[in-house]
């Protein structure tokens, strides 16, 4: 979520008003960068436990605009850099026309530790 857009919808449901509504309109960059940034804080996160095959990094949003064909295309050629996950999956907001949780498989290059 992005958290300008969310305390401003806070702050007026607070105070009553009438459209208390505001979203954050997400560009492609805003979205590869802030998916990245939750990837590293969870990367720096000490894990205990294993070894395991697997490690998985799921992420879930439930933003305005980023709905399945929005996200399709903001993520298409996108790679992102991880040093714990095998995997890391993105999932966004019901779409009641296709009666799903659209899901994104991320595509990962692994770092060393």
């Amino acid at each position: 979520m992005h958290e300008k857009a969310r305390a401003q919808s806070m702050k007026a449901i607070k105070q009553q008003q009438e459209k208390p509504e505001a979203y954050y309109l997400w560009d492609r960059d805003d979205v590869l960068r802030a998916i990245q940034e939750l990837i590293e804080v969870k990367d720096a996160k000490r894990y205990k436990g294993g070894p395991y095959q697997r490690f998985v990094l799921v992420i879930c949003t439930d933003e305005f605009v980023l709905n399945s064909a929005t996200m399709h295309q903001f993520l298409d050629g996108a790679t992102f850099r991880t040093r714990v996950f095998t995997d890391v999956v993105v999932g966004s907001s019901y779409e009641p026309a296709s009666g799903m949780y659209p899901t994104f498989r991320l595509s990962l290059v692994r770092q060393s530790c």
